[in-house]
């Protein structure tokens, strides 16, 4: 269904997940872990989404309609699943340490 440069990038897409998620694991917590996690399968389910998107619709009729559609898709599942993993779940953003440098920008 899908060709080997799909494929290649999913799975490239998931090693950098678990390894990001080992890392935070054993520099952080568990729940830092899991965050790595949930935003690792947030970029794959985009990716699965273009990667359809684009097998379904590759013919040249309506070809940029259907690639902003596919686009707004991606963007509008991206939100929702992170709207998701910060109210429904544990997953929680790290605060600011305090010895993180100011910035004129950010006051």
């Amino acid at each position: 269904m899908w060709n080997h440069e799909v494929k290649r990038v999913l799975a490239a897409q998931a090693l950098l997940a678990l390894a990001t998620a080992a890392v935070a694991w054993l520099a952080f917590t568990a729940a830092a872990a899991a965050g790595a996690l949930y935003g690792g399968a947030t970029a794959l389910a985009v990716t699965l989404l273009g990667a359809w998107r684009l097998t379904r619709f590759s013919s040249a009729r309506g070809g940029i309609l259907h690639l902003y559609l596919g686009i707004v898709e991606r963007y509008g599942l991206a939100i929702a699943l992170l709207t998701i993993a910060l109210t429904l779940t544990p997953c929680r953003p790290r605060p600011p340490s305090p010895a993180s440098p100011s910035h004129s920008w950010a006051r």
